[in-house]
């Protein structure tokens, strides 16, 4: 506690002070929720989920912002090495920093942190469970927290933290792309809801067909635009060619007159085939692209609500946005891109060569997922040999792949048993076996999923 003395001066020439006590900065306890209000209080939990940490503070004003540090306690036999070696602070590589603001409930000042306890800390488990022969397998994390100059303390309410218990995971079609890869049986990309440029705001719940709709034409054009900036052009005859050459930057109008700034094609050609001229020219190449050619089958996919994917279910409490691009803002439940595992793609390989054979593959199937879903089992049919490099391509259900888009199998295990169980409209998952280093346990990667629109 401290003193702040006022003094006032009369007209008479008397004077009259006043102490005034003024409380200290500090802080009277901290704890682990899995909760945003913390009810719900935790000691142990595991990556993959997100928590929340709560401070109780006393002489803080409200609106004011503490600054939080994350750090990993370590535990030695010998006292005198805790003393000499700092607990850890990278996770696995950079510091985990967070601010939060100070409100009032009740007269008390309140502060509240969210924290996602990322999969790519599975390498921090691992080097404290080989560092200090940890037999529960957890890191103990706890905050530093800072308010100016004022406070700095070490808030010992710990929360123990294991490998997560999922092993399903799904591959990327690109970096920074949330959901898994879907590709129709004739090869055609069908790409979810890329809002281009905009995001979704204010209430959805009314809006759900009309944010579809336009999600589909937006994705339909990002298709078109794909494939003219690969070379594909459409010419009289209804064929289409592809090849690699200079693609250039023009300005184009489609068939409603609506004007593409900075598209990427080719130039265009013609040939004489007996006395019919073929040409590109002439042809609205994005009109074309976006209507005929390879089937944009995300039409039929998308516009029919609840087919396979609810999309209510998606879009709803969407406010702050949905872009594939980025996280999203609704729990996708235990489905997690095997990106967030970092490295354990790459550490399974033991030399180059290994290294080199899984480019080899991953050129392989890249070509066939272009032939669609019988180039994709030829595939798997000519390494069905290599224990290494065995792929496996399963016919399941709508009902099972819409489960497993939003999250609710967390082992390739549940899906298949769930699958067993239901019949009705049916896709196909491709997926692999690998082996985790770091948990040393297999796990399960969605490469694509294939249905037919």
């Amino acid at each position: 506690m401290g003193k702040n003395t006022f003094t006032i001066s009369f007209d008479d020439g008397t004077t009259a002070s006043k102490s005034i006590t003024i409380a200290e900065p500090s802080i009277i306890r901290g704890w682990w929720s899995s909760d945003r209000e913390g009810n719900n209080n935790l000691k142990e939990s595991q990556l993959g989920e997100t928590v929340f940490f709560h401070i109780e503070t006393k002489g803080i004003a409200e609106g004011k912002e503490l600054e939080l540090k994350l750090y990993d306690r370590d535990y030695y036999l010998l006292s005198i090495i805790n003393l000499l070696d700092r607990d850890d602070d990278e996770f696995p590589d950079k510091e985990v920093k967070k601010k939060a603001t100070i409100r009032k409930i009740d007269r008390r000042g309140y502060a509240t942190v969210e924290l996602l306890l990322s999969e790519k800390w599975e390498s921090v488990v691992k080097d404290d469970i080989e560092k200090f022969a940890n037999l529960d397998k957890k890191i103990e994390l706890y905050w530093e927290v800072k308010y100016g100059d004022k406070l700095n303390e070490k808030v010992r309410s710990e929360l123990k933290v294991g490998f997560s218990d999922r092993t399903l995971y799904f591959k990327s079609p690109f970096d920074g792309h949330n959901l898994p890869e879907l590709i129709s049986y004739d090869g055609s990309p069908l790409l979810l809801m890329k809002l281009a440029g905009s995001k979704i705001k204010g209430e959805v719940k009314n809006k759900i067909g009309g944010l579809v709709s336009k999600a589909i034409d937006d994705t339909i054009s990002d298709i078109a635009l794909a494939k003219m900036e690969k070379g594909s052009l459409a010419t009289t005859s209804g064929q289409v060619y592809t090849k690699n050459s200079q693609i250039y930057s023009r300005d184009i109008y489609t068939n409603d007159g609506k004007l593409l700034k900075d598209v990427k094609q080719r130039n265009n050609f013609g040939f004489k085939q007996g006395d019919d001229l073929i040409t590109s020219k002439g042809l609205s190449q994005y009109d074309y692209f976006t209507t005929t050619g390879k089937r944009v089958t995300i039409l039929g996919f998308l516009r029919n609500a609840g087919h396979l994917l609810d999309f209510a279910g998606l879009l709803n409490n969407a406010k702050n946005g949905f872009d594939t691009s980025k996280p999203l803002s609704i729990p996708m439940g235990p489905l997690s891109p095997i990106n967030d595992l970092a490295g354990v793609l790459i550490q399974q390989y033991s030399n180059d060569l290994e290294e080199t054979l899984e480019m080899v593959v991953q050129q392989e199937l890249a070509e066939a997922k272009e032939e669609g879903l019988k180039g994709v089992q030829r595939f798997v049919d000519s390494w069905r040999h290599s224990s290494d490099y065995k792929y496996r391509l399963e016919l399941i259900s709508s009902k099972t792949i819409n489960k497993l888009i939003i999250g609710e199998f967390k082992t390739i295990s549940d899906l298949m048993i769930f699958n067993n169980n239901n019949e009705g409209e049916r896709g196909y998952i491709l997926y692999r076996e690998i082996e985790n280093v770091n948990r040393k346990e297999t796990i399960a990667i969605i490469e694509t999923i294939f249905l037919n629109n």
